[in-house]
């Protein structure tokens, strides 16, 4: 009788199979499928720890793989069902925009913005002369933000993005998301050090607070941010020699799982495609 397979067979079948396809090393296919389980499902559950604190499953997945080693097709590989996903909700909500639809999103999103400043310059200069009538205009303005054209879009991975406009769409909507790049280099500069103790709070505890000189205080909670980089060697390390980076002093390292890949360069015309298995 033959053993029926386990979701483990499954995963281990997706990996040698992703191998023998794209041609990329092993370690390079295990972090990439890992990754990916990681993010499609980290907002169903927590991991209590033996303090008993709750925690959210996210994962830090680093690879270093220098150049040619597929980094680009094994993250497509991976990635074209959470991809498939995200496109799929966002065409049942049809975000285009709240102007009747008449509008590109970045141009709903100007006009939003426009919308927005002149009802603070409204509201200041009425502050100036009568704090008690100024009451309206602040609720006009806290309406005209819940009507922000970002509350309808929905995104899980993102690539160079600002952690501000990352915590904005969390805020108002899906808080189950993932930083991914094949092209590390990219992504590993000052603006990511910036961001990492806030990365760091997600990683802990799934919150994330930030006190913003122009629009106050974002606070948001069940944050649950994975991390998937792939990088050639030599960013790697000066990313982590450079005097702005402050990976390995507030933790992000010891949060990440770091993969050095061997090179399989040579030996792809060996690989055959495994057959299709259900």
């Amino acid at each position: 009788c033959r053993p029926t397979p386990t979701g483990l067979d499954h995963f281990k079948n997706a990996i040698h199979e992703a191998h023998a396809i794209v041609g990329a090393p092993y370690e390079m296919c295990y972090a990439s499928a890992l990754i990916n389980a990681g993010i499609a499902t980290q907002p169903f559950f927590n991991i209590r720890l033996p303090t008993d604190q709750l925690v959210p499953p996210v994962l830090n997945i680093i690879v270093i793989a220098e150049s040619g080693e597929r980094k680009t097709g094994i993250t497509e590989h991976f990635s074209k069902e959470i991809d498939s996903f995200e496109e799929k909700i966002n065409n049942s909500k049809n975000q285009k925009s709240k102007f009747d639809g008449q509008v590109s999103y970045e141009t709903a999103m100007e006009i939003w913005r426009q919308k927005e400043k002149l009802l603070k310059k409204k509201l200041n200069k009425i502050l100036e002369e009568d704090e008690i009538n100024a009451i309206d205009i602040a609720r006009e303005l806290d309406q005209h933000r819940l009507k922000n054209p970002s509350n309808n879009t929905f995104q899980i991975t993102f690539g160079d993005s600002t952690r501000e406009g990352i915590f904005e769409l969390m805020r108002n909507g899906n808080k189950n998301v993932a930083l991914k790049s094949d092209e590390g280099k990219i992504m590993l500069n000052w603006r990511f050090s910036e961001s990492l103790p806030h990365y760091n709070s997600a990683w802990d505890s799934g919150k994330i607070s930030i006190n913003r000189k122009t629009s106050g205080l974002l606070k948001i909670s069940d944050a649950r941010i994975s991390i998937s980089i792939m990088v050639q060697s030599k960013p790697f390390y000066d990313f982590l020699k450079n005097k702005d980076s402050s990976a390995r002093a507030n933790g992000f390292m010891a949060r990440s799982v770091i993969v050095e890949t061997v090179s399989i360069q040579g030996e792809r015309e060996n690989l055959i495609p495994p057959k299709h298995q259900p």
